[in-house]
Formats: structure tokens, sequence, C-alpha cells
């Protein structure tokens, strides 16, 4: 939602579907690059979509944006600096 993207999961491999995908991984590691991170390729913006996107990752963000809880540590960093 953030990157305006709109992307339909499907068992059926397609060549739309998985540029579709890899234009969502480029947005999402320009995204971190301009926070300041450092992903070294497209499987360190997999890792963190993935551990992002986790229903208890999900939980921790909304009960921050609401104020509540302590910040979420880092699960894993985007680059070995």
């Amino acid at each position: 939602r953030a990157t305006g993207a709109s992307l339909t999961a499907s068992r059926a491999p397609s060549a739309r579907a998985y540029h579709g995908y890899l234009r969502l991984a480029r947005d999402v590691r320009d995204w971190l690059i301009a926070q300041g991170m450092r992903p070294r390729d497209l499987i360190d913006v997999h890792d963190f979509i993935w551990e992002t996107m986790r229903p208890a990752a999900q939980r921790a963000m909304k009960e921050r944006a609401r104020g509540r809880g302590r910040p979420a540590e880092p699960v894993a960093e985007a680059s070995a600096a």
C-alpha cells in the first residue's frame, strides 16, 4: 500500500506478475536507501518485506503507531556496513 503497488498473488507464474514483484522490490529498495539503510541486493529487500509483513510485526507496528508499547527492535540489519 505504501508504494501504491497493486499486486494479486497467484499460484500460476507469469511474466506480468514477476515484473510487478520486481518493480515493488525496487521501490522498497529505493525507500530503504532514502531512510539511510543500505540493502546489498534484492535478497535483503525480500527479507525486509518478509519480516515486516509477519502478523506479529504488523501488530507491533500498529501498537507503536498508536503510541503504545516500546519501539520495535530491528530483527535484521539490511547491510553489514
